[in-house]
């Protein structure tokens, strides 16, 4: 066995749940929503909840505001029934130390 190497950079400090909570989705509206984790953390992962007969959800993914430490987990939601119907989103962020 060879010599012990150097320790790696440091990893997970913290988990975060971010939440947009309850959006309604009336009838024939596309909506998008996100679930913004806080500020330095970065998103990882998220999902959705829907509640309406006809609601449908063409894109599910992370988002990146385009500045530093702003991230989200993003929906985009149509709703092609006459009846109501909503949705809420949850991200997973991460806080990573800094090397």
């Amino acid at each position: 066995m060879g010599p012990r190497g150097e320790p790696g950079p440091p990893g997970v400090t913290g988990i975060t749940l971010a939440y947009a909570e309850r959006t309604n989705v009336s009838a024939g509206e596309i909506v998008r929503v996100d679930a913004v984790c806080p500020a330095g953390t970065r998103v990882t992962g998220g999902g959705f909840n829907l509640n309406g007969t006809e609601v449908e959800v063409d894109h599910s993914g992370p988002v990146f505001f385009g500045f530093p430490g702003q991230e989200a987990w993003s929906i985009r939601a149509f709703n092609p029934s006459t009846a109501p119907g909503f949705v809420s989103v949850t991200a997973l962020c991460l806080s990573i130390a800094s090397p």
